[in-house]
């Protein structure tokens, strides 16, 4: 669920693709996206966003359903 192998980068890049065709904006946003070369080269435009450690945790733990163990390794890396 959060590495690159998890994503279906074709599906992904198709429907970006479809949605520029038809002259839609098309917003994706993800931790990942950027290690994927062909939906760089699909972007019109790349936007960063900086967080504040304690709220990139936040967001990382509540991707998904979680173990307390899991939670507790995640929130003690990013100390």
């Amino acid at each position: 669920m959060e590495e690159p192998d998890h994503i279906d980068w074709v599906a992904l890049r198709g429907a970006v693709r479809v949605a520029r065709q038809n002259g839609r904006a098309c917003l994706v946003e993800g931790h990942t996206l950027l290690s994927d070369a062909g939906l760089v080269d699909e972007a019109s435009s790349i936007l960063f966003l900086d967080a504040c450690p304690s709220v990139c945790t936040a967001r990382r733990i509540g991707r998904r359903e979680r173990s307390e163990q899991e939670r507790a390794e995640i929130a003690a890396c990013n100390l």
